[in-house]
């Protein structure tokens, strides 16, 4: 009788912590619902991590690396205007201001040819 409640003991408080441990991976997982909201415009460009995804505004002030957690991206060389929040946790993208992206439009401008540098 008394392994029968030592057994289920240990099952509960396996399921417990298996169920916290499943939340937490999940809460970091999703993409910051608060925070400032970010808006800015410019061109999208391929990042120097492979997959990555940077818009450097207009003035070329400002570098954003791009999260489009519905999937849905903009062409690199296009000319956007996006609106979202800062990105919660690390990235492997090193370049810019990690946002993930609400929404987006296309804007009528043209992006110039992306520089080489040449040594």
């Amino acid at each position: 009788m008394r392994l029968a409640k030592t057994l289920k003991t240990s099952f509960l408080f396996t399921l417990v912590i298996g169920v916290f441990v499943s939340m937490v991976m999940v809460r970091q997982a999703a993409p910051s619902e608060v925070g400032d909201v970010i808006k800015d415009d410019g061109c999208v460009r391929q990042g120097v991590e492979a997959g990555c995804l940077i818009l450097k505004t207009f003035d070329e002030k400002k570098t954003y690396n791009l999260f489009f957690p519905d999937g849905k991206k903009p062409e690199v060389g296009a000319a956007i205007s996006f609106e979202g929040v800062k990105h919660d946790g690390p990235t492997p993208c090193m370049q810019g201001i990690a946002v993930d992206v609400k929404k987006w439009t296309r804007i009528k401008r043209r992006c110039p040819p992306e520089q080489k540098n040449e040594k």
